[in-house]
C-alpha cells in the first residue's frame, strides 16, 4: 500500500500492547516500514497507543517505546495516549475505553482525533465542533486542550 500512491504522511501504530509484549519487534518493523515511507517521499508519524483501562501504569512504558521509536526515526509522533493519560487525570469520571476496557469508546475516538489533527496540521484543535464525535461542546472543549497541549509537548 505505502508503493501504491503519492502520501504526505503513513500513521503508523503497534498493536496497543505491542510496546511492552514484542518493543524488539516494533522497532525493527518500524525502521522497515519508515524507510519505505521516506523511499515514496512522505513522512512517518507514530500512533502513540494507550494503555488498558485495568493497567494505566503500563502508560510510561509505552510512551516511552514511542518516543524512542520515534527518536531513532527522527520522525513525528501523535502523543494519543498521553493524551488518554492526561484527560483520565483531569477527570477521574472520564471513560474513553470501550466495555471491552481496550478499545476507543466514542469520546476516546473524538480525543484521539484531535491528537492527530493537531499533529498533522500543527493547529490548536480548540473550537472544533463536539457534535463530529457526539459530544456537547462543552464536553469536547477540555478534550480538545489537552490533545493540543500533549502535542506541543511530545516536540520537546
Amino acid at each position: 500500500k505505502i508503493q501504491s500512491r503519492k502520501w504526505d504522511y503513513v500513521i503508523l501504530q503497534e498493536q496497543s500492547q505491542g510496546p511492552l509484549s514484542k518493543r524488539d519487534s516494533m522497532f525493527e518493523n518500524g525502521k522497515k516500514f519508515d524507510a519505505e515511507i521516506k523511499k515514496q517521499g512522505a513522512k512517518t508519524i507514530l500512533y502513540m497507543t494507550w494503555a488498558l483501562q485495568d493497567k494505566p501504569e503500563d502508560q510510561a512504558a509505552i510512551s516511552k517505546a514511542y518516543l524512542d521509536l520515534a527518536k531513532d526515526l527522527k520522525c513525528q509522533i501523535a502523543p494519543v495516549g498521553n493524551a488518554w493519560e492526561a484527560a483520565i487525570k483531569a477527570n477521574d469520571k472520564l471513560v474513553l475505553h470501550n466495555k471491552d476496557k481496550k478499545h476507543p469508546n466514542a469520546t476516546g475516538t473524538y480525543l484521539a482525533a484531535c491528537v492527530i489533527y493537531a499533529t498533522i496540521y500543527g493547529r490548536n484543535p480548540e473550537g472544533s465542533p463536539g457534535s463530529i464525535g457526539k459530544l456537547t461542546d462543552e464536553e469536547a472543549r477540555p478534550l480538545q486542550a489537552i490533545a493540543w497541549k500533549m502535542v506541543q509537548s511530545a516536540g520537546k
